[in-house]
C-alpha cells in the first residue's frame, strides 16, 4: 500500500502516526487526510469537529487547514445556509 485516504480519524492519533512515519523511520504509506465537520446534536458523528453555526464552521476549516489536511468532508446534517 503506497497511499491511503483518511476520511475523518482522530487528529492526535493522526499527528502521532505522521510523526512516526516522517521523523522516526517507521514504514508507512502517504496519508491524504480529510477533516470531518458535522452539526452538533444527538446524532452527530463521533469524530471530527462539531459545529453549531457558521463561525464555528469557519474555525473548524481553519483548524484543518493549519494542520495540512487535503480537504474537508461536510456531513449532510449541516445547515445549507452556513
Amino acid at each position: 500500500i503506497l497511499n491511503v485516504r483518511d476520511m475523518g480519524s482522530n487528529d492526535s492519533a493522526r499527528q502521532d502516526l505522521l510523526a512516526q512515519i516522517r521523523h522516526r523511520g517507521m514504514i508507512g504509506p502517504d496519508i491524504h487526510s480529510y477533516g470531518f465537520i458535522d452539526k452538533r446534536g444527538p446524532t452527530a458523528a463521533p469524530v471530527g469537529k462539531l459545529i453549531s453555526n457558521l463561525d464555528e464552521g469557519l474555525q473548524a476549516v481553519r483548524y484543518y487547514a493549519q494542520r495540512g489536511y487535503c480537504g474537508i468532508k461536510l456531513y449532510s446534517a449541516l445547515d445549507p445556509a452556513w
